[in-house]
């Protein structure tokens, strides 16, 4: 008899193994390892669980964290930065750009009209109708403050047709917002667009 079990099994107590020689002890001793064998592996199946609910957290934040990168720095800068390059070596002339700017006829006077709520929903959606259009157009969004929106053509990606691009996004932009209603008077919102 090996085990608790196999004596069982057979029809056995402990108590009808001798108690003059070990195999009582050893019947006993093997079943107290096998219990905290057991023990052992349920804890490192549990640990093995979370460690695996960990990585998925892991990539799940990897994921935003890149997500935000990217919306800070052009993705070829961010992954040179990623692989160890110092950050000085990625930095680049740009003989020449053009650079778009835009901002919401009065902004001001319709903010002062509606909740705060209103104002982030109305930025939001335009500015992702507006970051659509850098994609299709070659446009990088450098930055936005407020109702300003800045984008360049020709950095960080060279393109001769960078002023062409530019153009081409400032008249799309002009078109799209007039789907975009002021809150207040349900008027189209207009814009004003320049480049450099």
């Amino acid at each position: 008899m090996r085990d608790l079990e196999g004596i069982v099994n057979t029809g056995l107590y402990i108590n009808d193994l001798s108690m003059h020689d070990f195999s009582r002890d050893m019947v006993l001793a093997g079943q107290q390892q096998s219990a905290e064998l057991k023990l052992a592996l349920d804890q490192e199946l549990q640990k093995s669980k979370q460690l695996e609910d960990s990585m998925k957290k892991l990539d799940s934040e990897m994921k935003r964290t890149d997500e935000l990168l990217y919306q800070m720095i052009p993705k070829q800068v961010a992954d040179r930065l990623r692989k160890g390059e110092p950050a000085v070596d990625t930095c680049q002339d740009f003989e020449c750009v053009t650079i778009l700017f835009s901002d919401v006829i009065t902004f001001t006077q319709i903010c002062s009209r509606i909740t705060p709520m209103e104002v982030v929903s109305m930025l939001n959606t335009m500015y992702s109708m507006f970051d659509h259009l850098t994609e299709t157009h070659k446009v990088y969004k450098v930055e936005t403050i407020g109702d300003a929106y800045m984008g360049v053509a020709g950095a960080p990606d060279v393109d001769p047709k960078h002023a062409e691009n530019v153009c081409d996004m400032a008249l799309d932009m002009v078109h799209v917002i007039g789907d975009l209603k002021d809150p207040s008077t349900g008027q189209s919102l207009q814009i004003r667009v320049g480049e450099i």
